[in-house]
């Protein structure tokens, strides 16, 4: 048993070490002054962390006026975001009263 700790606390250090700092990322701190972020590392950053996380889901919902990635970016359990599809289908049949029968919203 305590042979399992330490090691479960070098992978834990090990996967925060594949996922960058934002400060690490964008070469300044957050909130710094005299400092914009640029929108496309602010995608690839969105990115990055959905590709090293269970928990983060990034959707591009469609284009900006000037031609950028308009994301959305789902923190959840990994549970919830493998049925996102379904709890978005559930939220909009409760959210529109006409297409819920009193069943289905019980």
């Amino acid at each position: 048993m305590r042979r399992a700790a330490p090691l479960a606390l070098i992978s834990c250090f090990s996967l925060l070490a594949a996922v960058p700092s934002p400060e690490t990322h964008f070469g300044h701190a957050m909130g710094a002054d005299r400092k914009l972020l640029d929108w496309p590392r602010v995608v690839s950053y969105f990115e990055l962390l959905s590709k090293n996380s269970d928990r983060l889901r990034v959707d591009e919902l469609g284009k900006t006026t000037e031609g950028r990635p308009f994301i959305v970016a789902t923190i959840a359990a990994p549970e919830t975001l493998r049925n996102l599809d379904r709890y978005r289908e559930i939220q909009a049949k409760l959210a529109d009263p006409r297409t819920t029968s009193e069943a289905e919203a019980a």
